[in-house]
């Protein structure tokens, strides 16, 4: 009878103190995931230095791609803490779905879409209607439904009434960095990329940008995914990405920082 009691006070014992652990608060994680356009790949990965010198105890990782193809990540639940993208309809899909905290989204950056060619090209081109010309074989493009680039490229082509000859001549690539690399290795004679690319790339160079009223405007926006495990600390990193040194950086990568009062217009609008 002993050992059946002793037996028992064991077993409770131990279940007591699974029960304790089990309930213990999950340790929250120094480091995040940021799935981010393409785009940024260059300039992220200069910030990210300057982030963990200041926080050395905390950690960043990145995801990068084609905006289509993180939205579908984001979708299919892979863990995220944090979404730039640079195509705006990309995050409202995402808020529409409630897959991320409305609170968090901020309008950080603007870009433009610049013609490019390889620096020792010596075609005379000046205009987007110039790629029409039967000189022009192949054009570097981006999928409208995958590439942020690629949407707003479909809309400057469609308001330019040149769509259809140009898509003749198409060559796609998976993101906008695929597509300087056609140009810039002479797979193709031109491209259609976000000047942030064009700027910072080798053997690149710009025809001209795409007049702003032939497409809409291009925002990137940030948010925190609502499933994020560490919701503080992402929140921290989007702030540390709008202060003025990172955006300091940003510009010298080309990106046109949103200012606070062109901020406060988008809210508004928005209401």
């Amino acid at each position: 009878m002993k050992l059946n009691q002793l037996i028992l006070m064991l077993f409770l014992g131990i279940l007591s103190f699974t029960l304790v652990i089990g309930c213990q608060p999950a340790q929250t994680s120094n480091q995040i995931t940021i799935s981010a356009s393409a785009t940024f790949q260059d300039v992220l990965e200069t910030i990210k230095p300057i982030y963990e010198s200041e926080y050395p105890e905390k950690e960043i990782t990145y995801n990068f791609g084609g905006s289509g193809s993180l939205q579908r990540q984001i979708e299919q639940g892979a863990p995220v803490d944090i979404f730039l993208v640079a195509d705006a309809e990309k995050m409202d899909s995402l808020e529409e779905q409630g897959l991320i905290l409305s609170e968090t989204r901020q309008d950080i950056l603007r870009n433009k879409i610049a013609l490019v060619t390889a620096s020792d090209n010596n075609l005379e081109l000046t205009n987007f209607n110039d790629i029409t010309q039967e000189s022009i074989n192949l054009v570097g493009l981006g999928e409208a439904k995958t590439i942020a680039a690629g949407r707003y490229t479909q809309e400057i082509l469609d308001s330019l009434n040149i769509a259809d000859e140009v898509y003749a001549k198409a060559v796609y690539g998976k993101d906008v960095r695929q597509i300087v690399n056609y140009v810039a290795t002479g797979n193709v004679e031109v491209g259609m990329v976000f000047q942030t690319d064009a700027q910072n790339a080798n053997n690149i160079k710009t025809i001209t940008t795409a007049p702003e009223e032939s497409h809409s405007p291009i925002i990137c926006p940030i948010a925190v995914i609502k499933d994020s495990q560490n919701i503080e600390l992402s929140k921290e990193f989007i702030e540390f990405l709008t202060n003025n040194q990172a955006q300091t950086v940003f510009e010298e990568y080309g990106f046109i920082p949103v200012k606070s009062d062109q901020l406060a217009v988008t809210e508004r609008t928005n209401d």
